[in-house]
């Protein structure tokens, strides 16, 4: 026997030699395009045998589809006795015809060219962090809006029910916590606000500049 291969595709296996017509199971490739079956158990070239484990790698087999088609139909019949169990099926099964061209070997890749080596990235300068200046006239303005909050919040609840003044004594001890007064810290402020706000000359620029000064306080 001259040249000669033992492939395998669609789980069984072909003896094949150039110019051969096999019908294989379907393979995804159109009527007139080259196929390389890369799954080579054996093959026999010049006499010389190699045998795979269980391919041979580098070792192809070329082939070009010839036609994409369907077998005859059979039937397949099933039958259980006395059960009235009866069905009939038809099939017809897909396969490819190959025509083997050639049995050789893969073409060898092309070493990719060594990639350039990236010129290293100049240092950045290192800036020198400036130091913060905190702005005093700006917290003063944020402590003033604050007990100005404040001071509306307890001003509406002058004349409203037990409840409301409750509800308003909770709402301003709310608002001056969120801003980083501690609990124990609000216990007499708000009482002081509304005992202010009580008197027969109570002025409330004045209580809110007295409330500022120690919001002030207690934040420091």
């Amino acid at each position: 026997m001259s040249d000669y291969a033992v492939i395998k595709t669609g789980g069984k296996q072909y003896l094949v030699q150039p110019g051969d017509i096999i019908q294989v199971e379907r393979l995804p490739y159109d009527q007139g395009e080259s196929v390389k079956l890369t799954d080579v158990l054996l093959l026999s070239l010049a006499g010389e045998i190699k045998v795979g484990t269980p391919f041979l790698e580098g070792v192809s087999v070329d082939a070009e589809v010839s036609e994409n088609s369907r077998k005859k139909k059979i039937v397949v019949f099933k039958y259980k006795n006395k059960t009235r169990y009866r069905r009939k099926q038809g099939h017809r099964q897909q396969y490819t015809e190959l025509k083997i061209s050639e049995l050789g070997t893969k073409p060898a890749a092309k070493a990719k060219p060594a990639a350039k080596a990236k010129p290293a990235a100049k240092a950045k300068p290192v800036v020198e962090a400036k130091p913060v200046v905190e702005d005093t006239s700006l917290q003063e303005n944020n402590v003033s809006i604050l007990a100005t909050n404040v001071v509306e919040i307890v001003l509406s609840s002058l004349e409203g029910t037990p409840s409301e003044k409750r509800s308003s004594t909770r709402q301003a001890n709310q608002t001056l916590q969120d801003a980083g007064i501690s609990a124990d810290s609000l216990k007499n402020l708000v009482a002081g606000i509304r005992k202010d706000l009580n008197a027969s000359n109570a002025d409330s620029k004045v209580i809110i500049n007295n409330l500022s000064v120690k919001i002030t306080e207690l934040l420091n």
